[in-house]
């Protein structure tokens, strides 16, 4: 099968259910994944992923044609393009699955998931290399429980302020916290070190862990597996933390919340938006200010009582022992 998904993290986490779901339903596959660079080692440890291709954008579609000559020559079982790309329409293959952009408000899961004809729907899931949970394991003891954060995001509009989530996590880890006692790990790329080094300073040594900048993205999710829980930024991390099971508070404003929410009973999300039907993202607009103000109506109170209410549903419930991501 070629497995042809997205270049954006937040997006191809999404598109792993339907690669899981595949697996399933055809013992044996094997799988060439095409992706952007970033996504790509979450794709590293599937058992059924035989080679990986990274989609590195160049000028007049250059990409596109890399691929095309690289898949040509193989005969193809199965196709399945998350990206309406004009390389699935010029390889042979006996099944061909192709995206197509339509009007319905519905969650990109969902969404993806009619591309295959799949239900139930595909939950997202990782795959985690030994190495990574041995790595994880020294790198985020769990002698305290662990409050994950992820301050950063793609636009500065969808950054909630560093130091609400300071406070917030102060609250959390407080002696009348959910997570009382408990340490903070920051996690992100190298571009959230700001954020992520406020917060840090604010707890002081003792209660952070700052990873920030030094993970790549599969040492990230493995990372997660750790947590107890998660809160963060509408965001590609987000995406990974509900997919390892996390019990994952997201911060929405100027996003589509109703779209791009995290996916799982264990999710949930927070958004003082000023229009919930809105269908397009304010940033992706070029209006940064307005997508800043709309995460700024999000209190320190919000978020506390918001995690507060998630943890309390998923205590409240029985254990899911089945998930793979949260067993490891």
């Amino acid at each position: 099968m070629l497995f042809i998904t997205a270049n954006r993290l937040g997006d191809a986490v999404l598109s792993t259910g339907i690669l899981s779901a595949l697996i399933e339903r055809y013992p044996g596959l094997r799988v060439t994944v095409a992706c952007g660079a970033l996504p790509a080692p979450l794709f590293e440890a599937c058992p059924a992923v035989t080679e990986i291709i990274q989609l590195v954008k160049s000028p007049y579609a250059g990409h596109w044609r890399r691929l095309w000559r690289h898949v040509v020559p193989t005969h193809w079982d199965i196709v399945i393009d998350l990206r309406q790309s004009a390389v699935s329409r010029l390889i042979l293959t006996r099944k061909r699955f192709i995206w197509k952009k339509h009007r319905l408000r519905v969650h990109k899961v969902t969404e993806l998931a009619a591309v295959a004809g799949l239900l139930p729907l595909p939950s997202p899931r990782l795959w985690h290399s030994p190495g990574n949970l041995a790595q994880a394991e020294t790198l985020v003891p769990r002698d305290r429980p662990i409050l994950a954060l992820a301050p950063g995001a793609n636009s500065v509009g969808k950054k909630w302020p560093a130091e609400r989530y300071a406070t917030a996590a102060s609250l959390i880890l407080g002696d009348d916290g959910i997570l009382a006692g408990g340490k903070v790990l920051l996690l992100g790329d190298a571009r959230d070190g700001g954020e992520a080094a406020a917060i840090a300073d604010t707890l002081g040594p003792a209660r952070a862990i700052n990873l920030t900048g030094k993970l790549d993205i599969a040492l990230t999710a493995a990372c997660l597996t750790r947590a107890d829980f998660y809160i963060g930024n509408d965001s590609g991390v987000t995406h990974i933390a509900a997919a390892a099971g996390v019990p994952t508070l997201a911060l929405f404003g100027p996003g589509v919340a109703w779209k791009y929410r995290p996916w799982g009973e264990h999710a949930a999300y927070l958004s003082r938006a000023d229009d919930p039907a809105r269908d397009f993202d304010l940033c992706r607009n070029g209006d940064d200010q307005a997508a800043v103000d709309l995460m700024r109506r999000l209190t320190i109170e919000d978020v506390v009582a918001g995690a507060e209410a998630l943890w309390q549903k998923v205590n409240h419930e029985p254990q899911r022992p089945d998930h793979p991501d949260r067993r490891a």
